[in-house]
């Protein structure tokens, strides 16, 4: 068989594992930005962040919302709401600690719920 006409196809290593260009993309929505970051070059395992705003002009933000992949304590969802002073993180069911879900506002109240897999006393519900 003859070789093919068109010349042989060479991609970089380093950017075919980043997935996205120099490691991070980041595009605007109207009121919403999102960012998107290579799969294993950040230290906490940020994979995508999503920033929802008030405003058209982006200046007020609403809430900031993280995905992370491949972390120690299986940490998937952070959601942070900076004018409430409200975090809710999500966690997946292999995690050593088995929260399920935190609930923290600062200076008030923190509040965690459990699977109901966990281990023998049956705790699902914990508040601060």
């Amino acid at each position: 068989m003859p070789p093919p006409w068109s010349p042989k196809l060479a991609v970089d290593k380093e950017k075919f594992s980043e997935g996205v260009k120099n490691g991070a993309k980041t595009v605007f929505y109207k009121k919403c930005k999102i960012e998107y970051y290579a799969e294993c070059k950040s230290v906490d395992g940020l994979v995508k962040r999503i920033t929802l705003y008030h405003d058209y002009r982006r200046i007020m933000t609403k809430e900031i919302r993280s995905y992370y992949s491949n972390r120690k304590d299986k940490l998937v969802v952070r959601r942070r709401f900076p004018y409430e002073f409200k975090l809710i993180e999500q966690y997946e069911s292999f995690a050593p600690t088995h929260w399920k879900k935190m609930i923290q506002v600062d200076g008030h109240s923190r509040k965690l719920y459990f699977y109901h897999h966990r281990v023998k006393d049956g705790l699902i519900y914990r508040e601060e």
